[in-house]
């Protein structure tokens, strides 16, 4: 886009709510070309701003439908941040009532995810207990 001008990216950042590649689409653009103007005119710090309002109004609409009763919103926020006491611990089981395991085929990459998925087991062996 050879004339944007600041007011209209300011403009489509609320409109968008912050989401770079949904910016990129509406002024049609590269990636690395909207990070330009984001640095150029000093935006990056209002695009983050644009992203927290939207947070913000989640958390806003979440208290509000819990307030009211909403029983699924009430039970899908239970889940999520109350995971010890409502959490749903179900164990995924095959045909044989066995738990199912993750099996990397033998490649470098998935030597590397294996090995990190490993890691990651091993450090939260610990928060089971």
């Amino acid at each position: 886009m050879r004339h944007l001008k600041k007011e209209k990216l300011i403009e489509v950042i609320k409109e968008t709510r912050g989401i770079k590649t949904a910016i990129c689409d509406m002024l049609d653009m590269g990636y690395r070309t909207l990070q330009g103007y984001l640095t150029r005119w000093d935006l990056i710090d209002f695009l983050e701003e644009q992203k927290y309002r939207t947070q913000d109004k989640v958390r806003h609409n979440l208290t509000k439908w819990i307030d009211e009763g909403n029983e699924k919103v009430t039970l899908w926020y239970a889940e999520r941040q109350m995971f010890e006491e409502f959490g749903n611990k179900q164990e995924v089981v095959n045909k044989n009532k066995e738990p199912l395991q993750i099996v990397f085929e033998s490649s470098e990459s998935g030597n590397k995810n294996k090995e990190m998925l490993d890691d990651f087991m091993n450090s939260h062996e610990d928060d089971e207990e």
